[in-house]
């Protein structure tokens, strides 16, 4: 999530901001698939429940939040651009980074479908390959697409959400299947350092070569896009085991653990803080980013603390009920 920040701070040509956009939204995904590894209770559940579930925790927050993204751009802006806006909510296209929640909803729908119909590994193998080939030739398809064409455009639009959505699919299925692997290079630490090193540098030496940005379904080469999204998002995992040692690391936990609000909330604290301190945001980076960290976490509390409902889909449990009184 500190990487998220970092490169929507930097300038669209910066070097760490293309390093960082090869893999900073497939992790998101990998990180998904991990924990659907971890916690075997979705197994159990229907895909009507999982649908419910996916809805409250992904959906909620999709929709509460692009809806204050909408009345904002209404008073910032003009109200052409807020049903700009609320037509990009409709189709579950999204405002600014609020497109991983909706892409995050279909790529598990899709993951769900599959592993409750077969468990088979040629079936679940042959499928990917399918998704990667498809979605790779719409990559390169969308690039010769004429945008200034309005029926062109829509067009893009409607499957450019499908499309990254699928890509998505991808790494749920490759985050699942190499979980296992994972904790294994964990418990060496000798492996665990040479990986850590192996999949810095193959990440550093490559990355250069393609450019990614999958808001927009741009991955560049496939044959670079997954390797490279792979070895950076295990660079990142292996480099947080390591860091989760020391205690500077509740720090990064609680971004880690509230990634949903940060996610949502940043775009408009630096946009906010760009306007209040614009020489800073230009051309100090690194103080730039702190004062967008320390006001994120700010945010990020007051939220959690004070207005749970904006995230988190209000339960009527318990409601009703009379408190027992405590047992001696």
């Amino acid at each position: 999530m500190f990487c998220v920040l970092y490169g929507h701070v930097l300038e669209k040509g910066d070097v760490p901001r293309k390093w960082m956009y090869s893999w900073h939204m497939p992790i998101f995904f990998l990180i998904t698939a991990i924990l659907l590894s971890i916690k075997t209770d979705w197994q159990r559940m229907t895909y009507r429940e999982l649908f419910i579930k996916d809805m409250r925790n992904i959906m909620y927050p999709y929709l509460i939040f692009n809806m204050i993204e909408v009345i904002i751009k209404g008073f910032t802006s003009s109200i052409k651009d807020a049903l700009i806006g609320l037509f990009h909510l409709c189709i579950l296209d999204g405002l600014e980074t609020l497109w991983f929640l909706s892409a995050l909803f279909l790529a598990r729908q899709l993951f769900f479908q599959l592993m409750k119909r077969t468990r088979k590994k040629e079936v679940i193998v042959v499928c990917t390959v399918i998704v990667i080939i498809v979605t790779s030739m719409a990559c390169a398809a969308f690039k010769r697409l004429d945008l200034q064409n309005r029926t062109a455009y829509y067009m893009y639009v409607f499957l450019n959400i499908c499309n990254r959505s699928f890509i998505g699919f991808v790494f749920l299925i490759l985050g699942f299947a190499g979980a296992n692997h994972l904790r294994s290079i964990r418990l060496d630490h000798t492996i665990k350092g040479v990986v850590l090193v192996c999949m810095f540098l193959f990440s550093v030496f490559l990355f250069k070569y393609n450019s990614v940005n999958l808001r927009f379904s741009e991955i560049g080469n496939p044959f670079l896009f997954y390797p490279l999204a792979i070895a950076g998002s295990v660079f990142i995992f292996i480099l947080s085991d390591i860091l989760s040692h020391f205690r500077a690391s509740e720090v990064i936990l609680f971004m880690g653990c509230n990634s949903i609000v940060f996610l949502v909330t940043h775009i408009q604290v630096r946009n906010l803080l760009a306007f209040l301190f614009p020489s800073i945001s230009r051309e100090y980076k690194g103080l730039f980013l702190a004062m967008l960290v320390v006001v994120e976490y700010g945010v990020t509390w007051v939220i959690i603390r004070y207005l749970p409902y904006l995230y988190k889909y209000p339960s009527l449990r318990g409601k009703g009920k009379k408190r027992q009184p405590d047992k001696a």
